[in-house]
């Protein structure tokens, strides 16, 4: 095998290996931020229920 040959598939398996590791990054980052995203939405509507709640309760004490 040539010189050129071995640094050819050297540089072709480094370019590989960093584009494998790339996709494999994107995917976690894509799964971190559906998560994280989920988690905020669930906070977001427990105060939301927290404050409709609560102003149900005061609409309730002040009618007749």
């Amino acid at each position: 095998m040539k010189i050129s040959q071995k640094l050819i598939s050297g540089i072709l398996g480094m370019a590989t290996l960093s584009g494998t590791i790339g996709a494999i990054s994107a995917n976690q980052q894509l799964n971190i931020a559906k998560y994280l995203a989920e988690q905020e939405a669930e906070e977001v509507a427990g105060l939301l229920g927290y404050f409709v709640s609560h102003e149900l309760e005061s609409q309730k004490m002040r009618s007749p």
